[in-house]
């Protein structure tokens, strides 16, 4: 599987087993393709973004971070759009951060690929209380920040077969 991965030449009916879907093959088959020609084509980049958001559920938020919860836990707000996915995220709600790959020291803005985990119920210093959503960091969402970003060559197919071996 590894060779296949390397060349871009892997055998996208195996790599998906046991979760085969056709949508998650094609999504091998045009990580493949990037592997083997160095860049994306934009039909990839679409089939791509809707399997992201349809079927994983990441989404790519920009939000500003208010403080650290401790254990890689942060607090933050969401500032209100991603052009990406032309979602319309609710401005000014906080929310918490799982994070699994970034770690913030400092407050700011930010950008970061997620994914909704659930909610959780919240005591504000006002003693009220509130429902806020938690998200996780989706290691696979910023992988394929990479892999479109990145320009044509290496980089590019580097990324594509990063993203091959963690989904996998």
């Amino acid at each position: 599987m590894e060779s296949g991965i390397q060349s871009g030449t892997v055998d996208c009916d195996d790599w998906a087993y046991p979760l085969t879907s056709q949508r998650r093959v094609q999504m091998c088959e045009y990580l493949a393709e990037t592997v083997r020609e160095g860049r994306t084509s934009s039909r990839a980049r679409r089939y791509m973004q809707r399997y992201l958001r349809d079927d994983l559920g990441v989404r790519q938020i920009s939000a500003y971070m208010i403080a650290d919860l401790g254990d890689d836990t942060y607090e933050a707000v969401m500032l209100g759009y991603s052009s990406y996915f032309s979602t319309h995220y609710p401005k000014g709600k906080h929310f918490i951060l799982n994070a699994t790959v970034t770690r913030y020291g400092s407050k700011g803005r930010f950008k970061s690929w997620v994914t909704k985990t659930g909610t959780r119920e919240i005591r504000t210093k006002d003693g009220f209380y509130e429902t806020w959503n938690v998200y996780k960091e989706s290691k696979v969402g910023g992988l394929w920040g990479l892999v479109r970003s990145a320009r044509a060559g290496h980089a590019t197919s580097s990324a594509a077969r990063d993203m091959l071996r963690v989904m996998r």
